[in-house]
């Protein structure tokens, strides 16, 4: 198997870190400074892995609003859809999400 790296090309694209690619699954780095908000853009379903635990804020796919606080090690799983995220914390936010295709 055999994979790319370089920057995701999406409304996250600043946030989002293309680690991993092939025809089965995308593996995404996700890095969001103090204060950073990252816009509007999909994802299919996928699984998020925290790295370095913030105060996070998820808008979800159906509008509801979901403020994480957990630590590095948690993981989420996340259905399909347009998300925002914002970082209410002091410390940079850093995950990895894994999306099956």
């Amino acid at each position: 198997m055999s994979g790319e790296k370089r920057k995701a090309s999406e409304a996250g694209e600043n946030h989002e870190e293309l680690v991993f690619m092939n025809d089965r699954a995308r593996l995404l780095r996700l890095t969001v400074p103090p204060g950073d908000k990252v816009e509007s853009h999909a994802h299919p379903n996928h699984l998020m892995y925290v790295l370095r635990a913030s105060r996070i804020r998820i808008t979800m796919p159906n509008g509801d609003v979901q403020e994480f606080d957990g630590k590095a090690g948690d993981s989420i799983w996340l259905e399909a859809g347009d998300y925002e995220a914002e970082n209410l914390g002091d410390e940079e936010f850093e995950a990895v999400l894994f999306e099956i295709r």
